[in-house]
């Protein structure tokens, strides 16, 4: 009965737009999670949804996880710019604009930077989130990834991953930096790959960034014996055939929210190459060798999921108490995982705290 009532007082929190309707206060968050928490620990099967009738534990996880990611556009009219890969073979960059409303004050150009096997041409339901904030929300899909060209899936090396992403930023600042006599103070949103990459960024301090923010960020894989387990097969295919997608399976089921996104054909996350292997160690190395944490100078915030089931949060931790900056923020969400940035449930509330820690700097910059 106590379950039922925790559950009804949800339902009555709803609201209309499906990417605000949780978490509209604190308090509910907590609710969902003792739920959610007492359903596993009994043993719950059913729940009561918002019309009285029982549901299936799992199907009312589905409900207030699944994000439609297809029913949310780039704006049209609204040109990002025009880019080409630095490697200087005419490879172009698929990249977006996502500018706040006629009538809101833009605050802060934020600049995603997507993970591996991702794009950012399907998050425009995220760049909305952040426009309505005064946030213009930009990004590229990097080389051989989305909706750019290159070799689909490989990454060619670290080097010029990294150099396209500051390239990018660097052009794109320089056409829609100033607004009204105005400029606007830039921040940086790394996610998974991406974070190590905004890290690298960060530290390099190519542009006057007056914030980072690293989203599970990719310091090191949690099952540190999973790409040991490929390396054996990939060094045999990397001399026939390094572009050869070799699939990453760890026998776990995937959660139903998050079957839309892995059969999305722009989707490349569930593979990996021999070619994209020897690139990933080189991004570790140059994690270590070049001192990325210890050069980060800038205001950061550093966001893990506590149910990450892909990266090592201890070492996420190690990098964070190694930023030398006094302002530096840790945040965690104790019942995410890895994909915080397709969970319809919490989304709203973690874009919410990142948009007052951004605000509070944006302010002093």
């Amino acid at each position: 009965m106590e379950i039922n009532q925790i559950n009804k007082h949800l339902a009555d929190c709803e609201q209309e737009n499906a990417l605000t309707r949780a978490y509209d206060s604190r308090p509910n968050r907590g609710k969902r999670i003792v739920l959610r928490k007492i359903a596993r620990e009994v043993g719950i099967q059913h729940v009561e949804d918002e019309h009285g009738n029982q549901v299936e534990f799992g199907e009312w996880e589905y409900r207030n996880k699944y994000l439609d990611h297809k029913a949310y556009q780039w704006p049209t009219g609204e040109s990002s710019i025009d880019f080409e890969s630095t490697k200087g073979d005419g490879v172009r960059i698929a990249n977006y604009r996502y500018p706040v409303q006629v009538g809101v004050e833009r605050k802060v150009i934020l600049f995603y930077v997507h993970g591996y096997g991702c794009n950012v041409h399907n998050h425009a339901y995220l760049a909305e989130m952040f426009a309505r904030a005064g946030y213009e929300f930009c990004g590229m899909d990097q080389r051989g990834f989305g909706k750019s060209e290159g070799v689909r899936g490989r990454i060619e090396s670290a080097d010029l991953c990294l150099a396209d992403a500051m390239k990018f930023n660097e052009a794109y600042y320089e056409k829609y930096g100033t607004a009204g006599g105005k400029r606007a103070p830039c921040f940086l949103l790394g996610n998974s790959l991406g974070g190590l990459l905004a890290a690298c960024m960060a530290a390099e301090n190519h542009m006057d960034y007056a914030g980072v923010c690293l989203t599970v960020p990719y310091f090191a894989m949690k099952d540190k014996q999973l790409l040991e387990r490929l390396r054996p097969v990939a060094q045999v295919m990397s001399r026939v055939s390094p572009n050869q997608s070799i699939p990453l399976r760890d026998g776990k089921p995937v959660k139903k929210h998050l079957q839309e996104w892995i059969n999305d054909p722009l989707h490349l996350g569930t593979a990996v190459t021999p070619h994209n292997l020897v690139q990933n160690d080189a991004m570790m190395q140059r994690l270590a060798s070049e001192r990325i944490a210890e050069r980060t100078t800038t205001p950061s915030l550093v966001i893990r999921a506590g149910n990450d089931d892909l990266v090592d949060n201890k070492a996420i931790q190690d990098f964070f108490r190694t930023i030398p900056v006094t302002d530096k923020q840790m945040m965690t969400y104790d019942e995410v995982n890895h994909s915080i940035f397709q969970d319809g449930e919490y989304l709203p509330l973690v874009v919410r705290d990142i948009v007052s820690w951004m605000d509070a700097r944006a302010k002093e910059s």
